[in-house]
């Protein structure tokens, strides 16, 4: 029986000073605007590993209360008292066991900063190093795109729009597909000659990401047909006709988006290139409307990131 009582003490010394770390944490970390970044219990937990490692400042009863404030992809973190120390992370990757990790590990150096105690671990901007050289998390994104195209040869403009998907599936670099349908119409003595060009287009990009603005620049091909077609104004002197041809380019592109809420992106873009697959239409024996030779145009996108 005597045996039985002890080892339930013992089982209760044991279990104690877990009960009054959990207890601590709750009562020294305050969290602000994190509900859509970070989840608190994950940093907890992830908190009460780094402190079984390194029982540094967050484990002693004088320890300062932690601020965790968050915006957009930011995270400042900041100590109360009498000389009140502060640090800011950039959060690029998407898993919750990561950022909580690397949060976890600035609290326990912030902590060790505050009581002058050195910690002997890699600091959270080394571990972000180490995950942000590889896949960042799915970044894909579908936008809805205005878009106009401006041909030098003729100064001829044509309007249109079309889908957008893309990814910055690594810290720096991504991709971005896009079907674009582009109308103009050109009028004559004899009539309209109207012309259409649908093409796919691919783009590997290279960007840069702040907290709600960010920039994308990249190099593509773009590819497709081009429609024209002949509208008589009237009488059975007069014959239209169609032509089918191949389009497209290469091209270039740079833009910038902004994030005005977590899933929701507009994107502004520009686009230079050539049109290698010159096409025309002839009215009476005169060429009155042509796509060929440098191109520019203007995009706006309106979409979600998933």
């Amino acid at each position: 029986m005597i045996r039985a009582g002890l080892g339930v003490l013992a089982l209760g010394l044991v279990l104690l000073p877990s009960h009054q770390s959990a207890a601590s944490d709750a009562e020294r970390l305050v969290f602000l605007g994190c509900d859509a970044l970070l989840r608190d219990k994950d940093v907890r937990a992830r908190l009460r590993i780094e402190r079984s490692q390194d029982r540094g400042a967050m484990g002693t009863d004088d320890a300062p209360v932690v601020t965790v404030s968050c915006a957009a992809e930011t995270v400042r973190l900041s100590t109360g008292g009498g000389e009140a120390l502060s640090k800011t992370i950039d959060l690029h990757d998407d898993d919750p066991d990561v950022r909580a990790r690397v949060v976890a590990l600035a609290i326990v150096e912030l902590c060790a900063a505050a009581a002058g105690e050195p910690v002997a671990r890699p600091t959270p901007a080394v571990v972000h190093e180490a995950v942000a050289h590889g896949p960042i998390g799915t970044r894909l994104r579908i936008e809805a795109v205005a878009s106009t195209q401006v041909f030098f040869v003729g100064r001829r403009a044509l309007f249109g729009g079309g889908l957008r998907v893309g990814e910055d599936r690594w810290r720096h670099f991504g991709w971005t597909l896009d079907v674009l349908e582009h109308h103009g119409a050109a009028a004559t003595a004899l009539g309209k000659v109207a012309i259409d060009d649908v093409t796919l287009g691919a783009a590997a990009v290279a960007h840069r990401e702040g907290a709600r603005v960010g920039v994308r620049g990249g190099l593509g091909m773009r590819i497709g047909a081009t429609l024209l077609r002949g509208q008589p104004a009237s009488g059975d002197a007069v014959h239209g006709g169609r032509v089918t041809w191949a389009a497209g380019g290469p091209f270039a592109t740079l833009g910038v988006h902004v994030r005005p809420v977590r899933s929701l992106v507009i994107e502004l873009a520009t686009e230079a290139g050539y049109w290698i697959f010159p096409t025309g239409g002839l009215v009476n024996g005169q060429r009155a409307l042509a796509v060929e030779g440098p191109w520019l145009g203007v995009q706006l996108g309106l979409g979600i990131i998933l």
